[in-house]
């Protein structure tokens, strides 16, 4: 039967209340709404996709107007007079200057707050390529993004030719040429910035560009635990990507669901499983049931039903599945009726009074068709043989009653190895009794007092070695 499962998923990480009246005091749970709600065309402005990308930057969400005036700033570099005069190779080629002579400063990994970029300068793959994307928008040139594993980069169109711009590195464009970056008296510097790091890339819309803003951002801060934010920005990025055509829309979806479900880990090691089945209800009823939650919504329920269960509040453990069951998976809704059935019947068989009736009750509980599980009927097996041998144990000084109770519960449990053994050692026990009766006897010269005594004691145990030695030994003494 499974045990109590605490799982916690992982966010990949690309480098670039629904409130229920049960328990309510205790929930301090995570907001599962959008802290932002955001939309882009198939066609958005760059002045839209960097308002989008500064609002993702920031939780809670803030007033991104200095940023645009920044932005906006920026901008002006593409209608002076010596870049216009570029053709638009040059142009591609300058805005990557540009973006480093007025913003970009140093390259940090987890860095993709497009705020932080602007200002501290601080940036990484995505903060870069959303900056170049926009202005080479801007500047009418022909542009698109590309996402590979753990790094995304811009490609522009050029008279027909795709040519790739690495925007974590101001000599980033068409990497893979050689670029004269310094000379001195020892010669002529070059930089190759090599293509093999680009293999296996896809083509991603703008959209689905800015959405690795709020990703990172829940990415390189998981460890923090700080859900409160994290559940709020994954909802926003989810929305946000659902008009996007797949993969990226259903990304929207994985990734809140990894946040969703590590929540719940962080409630099940605290040991909060009815607030996990709580949580885990409260994602499912607001944003529907997905692959990605199935499992933790059953474990939830599963496991919060064998907490009440082991604190034996049985009604309320079959009340809370009742409301459930219908989301539950097949394996689930059978193994959690298994727990609820056998932690059920063991504490009810402990609070009857008497043997007798716990006996009579566990022998009805076996033929519940639960009980045709075999670990089930182990278990209700178990009970019942404890029950017997609780028994045996009240009457193990009267060996004879003993034998017959084992007797009797062996028809019950005629496999029961430790119910034979115990009548076999009463029946041993009785031999032994009857022995030392009849040598008592025998030694007073008492002969036909202890012949009635072997008699009666064979007619309990006629196959007793010892006694049926005593008996032709008696009657020798008695020339019988």
């Amino acid at each position: 039967m499974r045990k109590i499962i605490q799982k916690i998923a992982t966010v990949l990480i690309l480098i670039s209340r629904i409130l229920f009246p049960l328990f309510a005091a205790q929930n301090d749970f995570p907001s599962i709404e959008p802290y932002i709600e955001l939309s882009l065309g198939d066609d958005p402005t760059p002045e839209e996709i960097m308002r989008a990308s500064f609002l993702f930057s920031e939780y809670p969400a803030i007033n991104v107007e200095p940023y645009m005036e920044k932005y906006r700033e920026l901008e002006k570099e593409l209608f002076d007079t010596d870049f216009l005069s570029k053709n638009d190779e040059e142009k591609a080629d300058s805005i990557l200057h540009i973006i480093y002579d007025c913003v970009l400063l140093s390259y940090s990994k987890p860095q993709t707050r497009l705020t932080t970029a602007f200002d501290k300068g601080s940036y990484n793959c995505v903060s870069s390529a959303i900056l170049y994307y926009c202005l080479a928008k801007k500047a009418g040139l022909e542009v698109y993004a590309n996402r590979v594993p753990d790094h995304c980069f811009c490609t522009v169109v050029i008279g027909g030719k795709h040519i790739d711009v690495e925007t974590t590195n101001p000599m980033g464009f068409n990497p893979g040429e050689k670029k004269q970056i310094s000379s001195s008296a020892s010669g002529t510097k070059y930089a190759i910035m090599p293509k093999n790091i680009y293999r296996g890339r896809v083509k991603i819309s703008a959209r689905a560009l800015v959405s690795l803003v709020p990703q990172n951002v829940i990415s390189y801060n998981l460890s923090t635990n700080n859900y409160a934010s994290f559940v709020p920005i994954a909802a926003a990025r989810r929305v946000f990507l659902e008009n996007e055509s797949d993969p990226y829309s259903s990304d929207g979806v994985q990734v809140f669901d990894v946040v969703a479900t590590n929540y719940d880990a962080i409630l099940n090691r605290s040991k909060r499983y009815v607030d996990s089945m709580l949580w885990m209800e409260s994602v499912v009823n607001r944003w529907g049931m997905s692959e990605g939650l199935r499992e933790n919504y059953d474990n939830a329920v599963f496991n919060a039903v064998l907490s009440l269960c082991e604190k034996n509040d049985f009604d309320k453990a079959d009340e809370e599945y009742q409301k459930r069951k219908e989301n539950l998976g097949a394996r689930t809704k059978a193994e959690t009726e298994k727990i609820i059935f056998v932690y059920g019947t063991n504490s009810k068989s402990q609070s009857l009074g008497s043997e007798e009736k716990t006996i009579a009750y566990l022998k009805e509980q076996m033929k519940n068709p639960l009980a045709s599980d075999p670990e089930i009927k182990k278990q209700l097996v178990t009970m019942l043989e404890n029950s017997w041998i609780r028994i045996l144990n009240a009457n193990k000084n009267d060996f004879l009653k003993s034998a017959e109770i084992a007797s009797n519960a062996l028809v019950d449990l005629p496999r029961s190895q430790k119910i034979k053994q115990f009548r076999q050692q009463c029946l041993s026990n009785y031999a032994v009794e009857v022995h030392n009766e009849f040598a008592k006897l025998a030694n007073k010269g008492q002969y036909e007092k202890a012949m009635n005594v072997l008699q009666k004691g064979l007619e309990n145990v006629p196959d007793n070695q010892r006694l049926l030695s005593d008996m032709k030994q008696l009657k020798k003494i008695m020339g019988q």
